[in-house]
């Protein structure tokens, strides 16, 4: 069960790739879970309210077919579309 009070790596997407799943199977096996933020942005769809939810499945799917599981090995957020991050 992935648990909020375990280190956690972060992995910022717009859009699940084969190189996200590389870098999330090197995030895992360095803190055993992964935040994976899926962040809108003018890129995708903003017609389309269902868009992120596209999204979220297709990273759902593809880190299944590798027996990760949401909720437990991994969770996903939904992020507005911030330009930089600041580390206070």
């Amino acid at each position: 069960m992935f648990s909020w009070n375990n280190k956690t790596a972060t992995l910022y997407v717009n859009d699940w790739t084969d190189d996200h799943y590389e870098q999330f199977e090197k995030l895992f096996k360095e803190t055993g879970q992964v935040c994976v933020f899926v962040r809108c942005s003018s890129d995708t769809d903003d017609e389309n309210p269902y868009d992120a939810e596209r999204r979220k499945a297709k990273i759902i799917s593809a880190l299944g077919k590798q027996d990760h599981i949401e909720g437990y090995t991994y969770i996903i957020i939904e992020t507005p579309n911030i330009p930089e991050f600041y580390n206070a």
